[in-house]
């Protein structure tokens, strides 16, 4: 029931709950259930007052208190909804008296507030169901989505495990490091620190659920200087704007980007690049990956490739409805643009 394909039927439901609640409107003085216009009239004021207030809890005060970490404002609403409830009841029973409504005996002090009091305990009791129905499936969404996130995460780690630190990847990298150890000791021992700090972030820091921001810029930073070691006529940039050293992040969030653009634009013959850019502002992070196309061979830059389709995923289940990402393929460049919302410090 808390699938969003039986929404309709949530609904459906909770209108047949609330005409049980004002059927007592055909009640008579006897107890007895009699139909009659003036207690349809009734039925509909009562029925209708009730829809009202329980769809201002669903619509409005459950959505703006979702997290409820402002419970006691969310008590204090609900309240003033039912202290709302009660006078809107009041005043419609004066209008009636006022219009000469009398028809059906309920205008004696003691008969209206019984009437009212029965019904406040009505909508009480409804707005506690939704709001604990609404709670409890919110709850479950979140457990069967961190359960996902678990699975999705898993997954594309050990995806891009395979993918940017590969066995060939290693090989070149050691034979760089074998020539350089006689030649130039100094530039290679700085390339074995770059690889290490590479190697222990990747395997080590990855496993977190969460790293600061400026890490996993680090980390791209010696993905990137160990590649340009690596080849010749390539060049990179990493630029960042606002506070990127005290907010968090998923880790490895952003390298599939990144190693998508080294892997489609190695060119022998010509220069290629890679330039990043992060902007902090406003809580929301702006990031985005430039890349030169190879001309030396044919580059699949599908949008729907198993990477980007994994960090797709992956964005929806961290950040739903808090995102949204712009993946242009052109003519000489391949270019990612990724906005997140809301980011926490």
């Amino acid at each position: 029931m808390v699938n969003k394909k039986f929404k309709i039927v949530r609904h459906l439901l909770l209108q047949l709950f609330l005409i049980m609640l004002c059927i007592n409107s055909f009640q008579d003085d006897t107890k007895e259930f009699k139909f009659a216009y003036d207690s349809l009239f009734l039925f509909m004021i009562l029925y209708i007052v009730l829809n009202f207030y329980t769809y201002i809890n669903i619509l409005f005060l459950i959505p703006k208190y979702y997290n409820f970490k402002n419970i006691k404002r969310y008590i204090r609403s609900v309240i003033l909804l039912c202290f709302s409830f009660v006078v809107v009841l009041l005043i419609i029973f004066i209008v009636l008296k006022l219009i000469g409504y009398e028809t059906t005996e309920m205008f004696d002090f003691f008969t209206v507030f019984i009437y009212i009091l029965g019904n406040y305990l009505s909508l009480l009791f409804v707005i506690f169901t939704s709001t604990s129905f609404i709670f409890i499936k919110h709850s479950l969404e979140q457990k069967l989505k961190t359960s996902e996130l678990k699975n999705s995460t898993f997954n594309t780690e050990l995806k891009m495990l395979k993918q940017q630190i590969n066995p060939h990847f290693l090989f070149n990298m050691i034979n760089n490091i074998n020539v350089l150890t006689f030649k130039q000791p100094i530039q290679a021992q700085d390339i074995l620190f770059k690889l290490e700090e590479l190697l222990k972030y990747q395997f080590n820091d990855s496993q977190k659920d969460e790293v600061y921001l400026k890490d996993d810029v680090e980390f791209l930073r010696h993905f990137l200087n160990l590649e340009d070691i690596r080849r010749t006529n390539f060049t990179y940039r990493i630029d960042t704007e606002g506070d990127i050293f005290n907010i968090k992040i998923p880790p490895l969030l952003f390298i599939p980007f990144v190693e998508n653009a080294v892997k489609h634009n190695g060119d022998p013959e010509n220069s290629s690049f890679v330039n990043v850019k992060f902007i902090m502002k406003n809580n929301t992070l702006f990031f985005e990956c430039i890349n030169s196309k190879s001309n030396y061979y044919i580059v699949k830059t599908k949008v729907g490739g198993i990477g980007l389709i994994n960090i797709r995923r992956r964005l929806e289940l961290l950040y739903p409805n808090n995102h949204t990402i712009d993946i242009s393929d052109k003519k000489n460049t391949f270019e990612v643009r990724l906005k997140i919302n809301y980011i926490q410090i």
